[in-house]
């Protein structure tokens, strides 16, 4: 553990150490206004020390580990990897944004020589001047991404073009490698995220930092050609920000960046729409004392809101036709019909698809590679499942820890911040479980866990503060070694054990 006030940055900035709400020693504000910004000297306090070990630790193995991914898994092998990459070559080579019915001939054939190349087709490969080559939206290659948010595309797209000389296998690694390091800023930012909530328990950061360096899944997606690597990202960065918000109040700063970051992630992939559901949370779990410093802001929201939906309805009742269209919009904006997911949540015997998809979902949260062509043993997932259940019940017993404490050694912000958490963490897993029924016309669509990364840095706060409140306290030093164990030894039989043999004949 970390002696509060040890390390603190106020000595190397000559100001006096002060002791902050949550009773640790921090540089004082003079200090901080003389010589360095108050977030540069924040990110120094939580990683002073230990601290700083094990971030850059977790760091370089997760480097290492996303490498090694990133070359394990042949090309095309991730969700929809060669239509995504696609969208990607396109703006690097064209230097513009597709139109969604564009089709470049050239590269799809590209690809899928490629894709030949790598029996991508369990079936038999199309020929070359296979028709659908040359169809948009739905092609040999996959469904386009060209109707997608374009933040990933465009930015990926900068990233690859110093390299379009090299051959496109080798592009598909460069893209790749961008991944990985978005997966170490989304690892930074669940470590620091842990670190503010409780600054005094290192113990509890490396745990949640071990559980994002290897879980299978989450290496396996953040090392792939995909724009879910952009808004998983961009959403740690949102819950870091929100957990500095919770700690110190509303600002315009933090207001401000973070509704940056839930633009940018909405501007990135449809599922970036669950993090506008996260900012009335924010709201509800907020410290009833500071809430009234929401209560203009939110009505001037709720009078735009109020507004827009009026004209909304004004122009749909006096358009039908823009009633449809908008309707269909919405459905390809969110790959799924949603008036249909409805029924089936409404119907009795619909409704027995959701806990199919429950299933899935949580096997592939956990570890789950390429379309879910490799998974584990069922009998493996029993591990993960007693962890969760371990964590759930764990959290309940610190629930009622927390709740016998005066008020005065409760600090509001950290339980705030933790109902907050859990109610982001339901809210994603909820969205990744109703989407079953996809608007491209199949009968069935099973989702994918990977849908639930986007709350994985709170899932991870929530998973190791409720397996730490069945360790005793002397032994909680050592038990976090036990957790890194544990997941070193899950990653290692889903990487050598399944994902190695099945692309690798060993």
């Amino acid at each position: 553990m970390d002696a509060p006030g040890r390390g603190s940055p106020s000595a190397a900035l000559g100001g006096s150490p002060i002791l902050s709400p949550g009773g640790e020693a921090r540089p004082s504000s003079g200090a901080r206004a003389r010589h360095i910004p108050s977030w540069v000297a924040e990110v120094r306090f939580l990683t002073r020390g230990r601290a700083r070990s094990w971030l850059f630790a977790l760091l370089a193995t997760a480097l290492v580990h996303g490498i090694m991914y990133t070359l394990v898994v042949p090309p095309w092998q991730h969700p929809d990897e060669p239509s995504h990459f696609e969208h990607v070559r396109y703006i690097a080579e064209m230097g513009r944004l597709p139109a969604p019915d564009a089709v470049d001939l050239p590269l799809r054939r590209e690809i899928a020589t490629s894709m030949r190349r790598y029996d991508y087709w369990p079936h038999g490969p199309p020929s070359l001047d296979d028709a659908s080559l040359a169809t948009p939206y739905v092609s040999a290659i996959g469904l386009s991404t060209f109707v997608q948010p374009r933040l990933y595309y465009i930015a990926a797209g900068i990233w690859l073009k110093p390299w379009l000389g090299a051959s496109i296998e080798a592009q598909v690694t460069i893209v790749r490698l961008m991944s990985v390091l978005l997966n170490l800023m989304l690892i930074t930012s669940g470590f620091l995220t842990v670190r503010t909530l409780l600054p005094e328990n290192l113990n509890l950061a490396a745990a949640a930092g071990a559980f994002l360096v290897f879980l299978p899944g989450l290496c396996d997606i953040m090392a792939a050609v995909n724009n879910d690597v952009l808004i998983n990202a961009l959403a740690a960065v949102l819950f870091l920000v929100l957990a500095q918000l919770f700690r110190r109040g509303p600002t315009f700063a933090s207001v401000s960046l973070a509704g940056g970051l839930v633009v940018s992630a909405i501007l990135t992939k449809s599922t970036g729409a669950i993090l506008i559901g996260l900012l009335p949370l924010v709201i509800l779990a907020h410290n009833p004392r500071s809430q009234r410093r929401w209560v203009k802001p939110a009505v001037l929201v709720l009078l735009l809101l109020a507004g827009i939906a009026a004209v909304g309805a004004w122009a749909l009742r006096s358009h039908p036709s823009l009633q449809v269209e908008l309707e269909a919009s919405i459905n390809r904006y969110f790959r799924a019909d949603l008036w249909l997911t409805l029924q089936n949540a409404t119907d009795p015997d619909r409704v027995k698809i959701y806990w199919t998809t429950t299933k899935v979902v949580f096997r592939s949260f956990w570890a789950a590679f390429g379309w879910r062509d490799v998974m584990l043993a069922s009998r493996v997932y029993l591990v993960p499942l007693a962890v969760s259940g371990l964590g759930m019940l764990g959290l309940l017993i610190a629930s009622f820890r927390i709740g016998r404490r005066p008020r005065t050694k409760t600090r509001w912000w950290r339980p705030s911040y933790l109902v907050f958490s859990g109610a982001a963490v339901s809210l994603a897993w909820l969205v990744a479980v109703i989407r079953s029924q996809a608007y491209q016309g199949m009968p069935l669509y099973l989702s994918h866990g990977r849908y639930a990364y986007i709350a994985v840095v709170p899932f991870a706060l929530l998973l190791v503060l409720g397996l730490e409140a069945w360790v005793p306290a002397r032994w909680r030093p050592r038990a976090v070694w036990v957790f890194l164990a544990m997941m070193v030894a899950f990653d290692a039989v889903a990487f050598w054990g399944y994902l190695v043999p099945f692309y690798h004949s060993l």
